[in-house]
């Protein structure tokens, strides 16, 4: 947690997009596998707000990408390190 990141709307955005999406993502492929003669969902309120998410979540990430650090790897500065390999890990 940041206090660039406004109410947590990265955090919860990002968790939304996640914890929803990736299962939501396996199971379309799973379903789809195993009965091909069914095409896979691509529109629908769920997939929209999954849509929806992304977006907030990337827009929100512009405040936080500001954190800058001089030293790579600096385990001083997390959250620099964290935008500076793309938010992987150290946010």
């Amino acid at each position: 947690w940041t206090r660039a990141d406004f109410m947590h709307i990265h955090a919860v955005s990002g968790a939304y997009f996640l914890f929803l999406g990736i299962p939501w993502l396996v199971y379309s492929h799973v379903t789809n596998a195993l009965d091909t003669s069914v095409p896979m969902a691509t529109s629908g309120p769920f997939l929209t707000s999954l849509l929806v998410a992304g977006l907030v979540n990337a827009l929100s990430a512009v405040p936080m990408s500001k954190f800058n650090s001089n030293k790579m790897l600096d385990m001083r500065d997390l959250k620099a390190n964290g935008f500076t390999f793309g938010g992987t890990g150290l946010t």
